[in-house]
């Protein structure tokens, strides 16, 4: 007995089993398929890249965080301490963003506590500041 599966070819009863539940067999015996030479420079290509990228966007918003730090000490040294306060916090919040975009951008989900690694810079300035 045939079935006809598509136009261009006709298997049996047992091939069209096979068709059937070869995507559901996740078992460890199933070979994997293997990567050219090329696929696999191309690879290890892309993620250099990604982290590369990675440490640009840090190392990018690494000034303007730096900058907020700066204005954040000569502020409070003038005695107002609310805005000082507030340039840090922005400063915590772009440190951040900058961390969950690295993540993002490396394809890893940006909603993980290691975001508030972002925040360090600012939490380590307020302690020397204040």
């Amino acid at each position: 007995m045939q079935l006809k599966v598509a136009p261009e070819r006709m298997i049996g009863l047992a091939g069209l089993f096979t068709e059937v539940f070869r995507c559901n067999t996740y078992s460890m015996s199933t070979p994997q398929p293997k990567l050219t030479p090329r696929q696999t420079s191309e690879l290890e290509l892309k993620r250099v890249q990604e982290r590369v990228l990675s440490v640009l966007i840090i190392g990018i918003t690494a000034f303007p965080v730096g900058a907020l730090i700066a204005i954040s000490g000569v502020v409070v040294k003038q005695g107002r301490t609310g805005a000082g306060i507030a340039l840090l916090g922005m400063c915590a919040l772009i440190g951040m963003v900058a961390v969950g975009g690295a993540m993002a951008f490396r394809g890893k989900s940006p909603v993980t506590p290691l975001v508030l690694l972002g925040a360090l810079p600012a939490a380590v300035a307020a302690f020397f500041i204040f």
